[in-house]
């Protein structure tokens, strides 16, 4: 089930899984299941051009239901151009589920989480499928 509310835990949750303080306004979309919280994406750093994702959670937390309703928050309803998200170098799990999504490798950061470095991915608006797949239906009818 994904959950809305309360905020601050979801966006505790996150800060704590990540050791990173969210910054400016944020909020978060998780996912819950007979045992609590089982994932967060929480967005910080929210502007017209770009805003930040964190994603923290068990394992298979993430769905397709999850990242649309995500894509829609971001690209339909903040209309920023851009998504950025930044990922331990050790969760290649994660890693690859972001590019399976869309997200492409930009760069990385050094010891950004404590030892580990970040991999930085980023997605355009342009290529969020869902909102892709929206412009051509509303565009033939």
């Amino acid at each position: 089930m994904i959950v809305l509310e309360p905020q601050v835990v979801l966006c505790e949750a996150v800060e704590r899984a990540l050791g990173i303080q969210l910054l400016g306004e944020r909020t978060a979309i998780g996912v819950a299941g007979d045992d609590g919280i089982r994932g967060v994406l929480a967005f910080d750093k929210i502007s017209s051009t770009d805003c930040e994702m964190h994603a923290a959670g068990q394992r298979g937390f993430i769905t397709r239901g999850l990242l649309r309703a995500a894509g829609r928050w971001m690209f339909e309803g903040w209309e920023v151009g851009r998504v950025t998200i930044r990922i331990p170098e050790r969760n290649t799990y994660l890693i690859e589920i972001a590019e399976r999504f869309g997200f492409k490798p930009e760069g990385r950061q050094r010891k950004l989480y404590g030892t580990d470095d970040a991999v930085v991915l980023g997605l355009l608006a342009s290529e969020f499928s869902y909102v892709a797949q929206q412009t051509a239906h509303r565009s033939a009818a």
